[in-house]
């Protein structure tokens, strides 16, 4: 328990102990770091600090937590298998494309000056790499979700590599519970 600091990013600590802090960056640490998010645990409150663009603060009471989910998001396709699904997909529309365009006439699409079944082809193809880029921009996290009683909903998000420390710790976020 750290009991000295009398206050976290400007924020005083009435008077608690601090019972646990997580790092988003460095898992459970003694100190808190100002170049990440935060998650406080002292006595009686729960302290969430978010760094960032969206910098902010947000207190709850312990007795308010009815419920605390921890998420775990992790990419489930492999790289290789995306990459070679763009490539193959290139290929069929190359091949599919040269095809209609020769065998059936078209309407063209005015300005990109592509037959109307190509570029809808296109379109397709360009979705899936938005997908694969939706897929691979992430890296692995792990959401802390707490559900209050009044239906507020708090998230703090930490690496996947400090999953053991979430879980290792989570007793000291709930309420009721002695230390």
């Amino acid at each position: 328990m750290t009991s000295y600091l009398s206050k976290i990013r400007d924020i005083p600590i009435k008077g608690e102990a601090i019972v646990r802090i997580i790092d988003s960056k460095h898992g459970l640490v003694a100190e808190p770091s100002a170049d990440s998010d935060l998650l406080v645990s002292t006595l009686t409150q729960i302290l969430i600090f978010k760094k960032g663009v969206n910098r902010s603060s947000t207190i709850l009471d312990k007795e308010s937590v009815q419920k605390i989910e921890i998420i775990e998001q992790r990419k489930k396709i492999p790289l290789l298998t995306m990459i070679s699904f763009l490539v193959c997909s290139v290929i069929v529309y190359l091949g599919s494309s040269y095809w209609l365009v020769d065998n059936i006439a078209q309407p063209i699409v005015p300005g990109v000056n592509l037959a109307l079944i190509p570029f809808l082809l296109l379109g397709s193809l360009i979705a899936g790499v938005a997908w694969i880029w939706k897929t691979y921009s992430f890296s692995n996290r792990i959401t802390f979700r707490i559900v209050c009683t009044q239906g507020d909903v708090s998230v703090f998000n930490c690496a996947f590599e400090h999953r053991e420390d979430l879980m290792d710790n989570i007793v000291y976020f709930q309420p009721r519970v002695d230390i």
